[in-house]
């Protein structure tokens, strides 16, 4: 027999836009025809961000998931469930045996081409633990090695001369 519990969530992105980095400039139309003696200026780019994920739900569902795993698993040692067969009136005892927990982390896409840090790596977190695992499925709110840095951005263009 399996018994499942399964928590749906979502993990909230609060990460700040980050700070700009470098420096702009303009650039210049040319002169005296458009095109010559032209500059195209230069861009800024943006600082890794300050990941800010709300992992607390999250880390509450799984502290209850492996609370109740090592409560269920407490019962091993008398047996956990007990059963008189009607065909021969013998009672049997059977032990819940040993817990284990599968964690799945989807989606997170980043929106924009060039991520402020660290990409996602659900796959990090997401496999199956025993019942002492709780800690190793933990997450913090600043742990872009595992949900991505939580900014991402899109570079526009500098201008462009023609003669």
């Amino acid at each position: 027999m399996v018994k499942t519990c399964r928590w749906t969530g979502t993990i909230a992105n609060n990460t700040p836009e980050p700070e700009d980095e470098g420096k702009y400039t303009a650039g210049k139309p040319g002169n005296p025809c458009p095109g010559s003696g032209f500059t195209p200026g230069t861009q800024r780019t943006k600082k890794d961000a300050k990941t800010k994920w709300d992992v607390s739900s999250y880390n509450d569902a799984v502290k209850n998931a492996f609370q109740w795993a090592r409560d269920m698993e407490k019962t091993n040692t008398n047996g956990t469930v007990i059963r008189i067969d009607d065909s021969d009136g013998y009672q049997r005892t059977y032990k819940i045996g040993n817990a284990e927990i599968n964690i799945t982390l989807t989606g997170g896409s980043k929106n924009y081409d060039i991520e402020c840090g660290d990409s996602k790596n659900l796959s990090a977190k997401a496999h199956a633990y025993d019942s002492t695992g709780a800690a190793d499925a933990k997450l913090e709110s600043d742990d872009s090695s595992v949900l991505g840095s939580g900014y991402s951005y899109t570079k526009g263009e500098v201008a462009k001369g023609e003669k």
